[in-house]
């Protein structure tokens, strides 16, 4: 831009306006390398840089229809309770314990939801229509969650006070609610279980051993008591929380 127009034509040397051209490339490139490009590992990535999509869900009928939908924001999936029966359920019309006057009905089953919002998981029941009612709050349980790489089974327990990660294999973690004096100190009694039958030397030599140690599943029973299914074997634990 000039002040006054003298009416010469201003001209640049082809070799410098091929320099500014050259720069001028970097930011004018048809490539779009997104969101990631100056990012080398994924590592490198903090959960604030991710792209998170709503949260969905969908009740469908018997007859394939879909009859509610619910969906949000914020939020995160992190598993749910452990299933239970409102009502008792047998298995075998000869069980001694079924009353024959009364007619069986279908076990109902309750669930609670864990979702993820920030480092908390939010402990949520779906009611009719899919509306959710907020129970309870597990503190930085998302965060401790995020942590278990080798995670195979995550659940919280239906009266909140316990959450359970299983590995893959051999390992389970337990985490408890802190108490009030826990809370004072901003701690919460944690365990380890280890339920493997075998010493890790003979794991490492024997691929049956290793098979045998595989987690399929992990159950509540009581209060305090749990259950893992192994390949041929389970384990029942029980937790004793002195702050009861």
């Amino acid at each position: 831009m000039f002040k006054e127009d003298d009416n010469v034509l201003e001209t640049v040397d082809p070799s410098e306006l091929a320099n500014i051209k050259e720069r001028l490339l970097m930011f004018t490139g048809k490539e779009d390398n997104g969101l990631y490009q100056n990012i080398n590992s994924i590592q490198q990535i903090e959960e604030c840089d991710m792209e998170k999509s709503p949260i969905s869900f969908i009740r469908v009928s018997q007859t394939g229809q879909i009859t509610d939908i619910n969906q949000g924001s914020g939020f995160e999936w992190l598993c749910t309770s452990f299933p239970t029966l409102e009502t008792p359920y047998y298995m075998s019309m000869t069980d001694d314990n079924i009353n024959q006057n009364e007619p069986l009905h279908e076990p109902y089953i309750t669930n609670y939801l864990c979702l993820k919002q920030d480092v908390d998981g939010i402990i949520l029941k779906l009611e009719n229509n899919l509306e959710m009612n907020h129970c309870a709050v597990f503190n930085a349980f998302g965060f401790v969650e995020a942590s278990k790489r080798n995670k195979k089974f995550a659940y919280i327990s239906n009266d909140f006070r316990y959450a359970l990660i299983v590995e893959t294999s051999k390992l389970v973690f337990v985490y408890s609610q802190p108490s009030d004096e826990e809370s004072k100190r901003n701690s919460a009694s944690q365990y380890l279980i280890d339920v493997s039958n075998y010493d890790d030397s003979q794991m490492i030599n024997d691929k049956e051993h290793q098979k045998e140690e595989l987690i399929y599943g992990v159950a509540q029973l009581d209060q305090n008591v749990f259950m893992v299914l192994k390949r041929s074997s389970f384990c029942i634990f029980s937790i004793d929380n002195e702050q009861d």
